[in-house]
């Protein structure tokens, strides 16, 4: 699977076939068996402030490192992915080889975190956490 974003949209590249992903700059989120899929072994949260405006940096961290508990997702930060209109931003990494990742943008909460790592949100956090 390879991820090719343009200025309005991204495509999915599957054994040569390629198919719109998302209609507007925000991306549609990946599902549960997708995040499985694709191996997710590292996520970076963008600290700039631009993002710390929108929500993200300690904010978003914390809720990365609440729901990755128990599985081998390691959750770090990164300074800025340069898609600063489009915050919060994170990145997933797929491998110690994954130098590039894939930026997903307005991520803000927790149904948000939860379906990127690909677990369940708490019973107790079924409602938004966007504050």
């Amino acid at each position: 699977i390879c991820w090719v974003a343009f200025q309005t949209s991204a495509f999915l590249w599957v054994n040569g076939r390629s198919g719109p992903l998302m209609s507007s700059r925000r991306p549609s989120l990946v599902s549960r068996r997708a995040a499985e899929q694709t191996g997710i072994t590292k996520v970076e949260i963008c600290i700039h402030r631009d993002c710390k405006r929108k929500g993200g940096a300690a904010k978003l961290k914390a809720i990365f490192e609440d729901l990755a508990k128990g599985t081998e997702i390691e959750v770090s930060e990164y300074d800025c992915f340069d898609e600063c209109p489009y915050g919060p931003n994170v990145r997933t990494l797929c491998g110690a080889d994954d130098e590039f990742g894939r930026v997903l943008n307005g991520i803000k909460t927790k149904e948000q975190v939860a379906d990127i790592l690909g677990v369940a949100v708490p019973s107790d956090d079924v409602t938004s956490s966007e504050d």
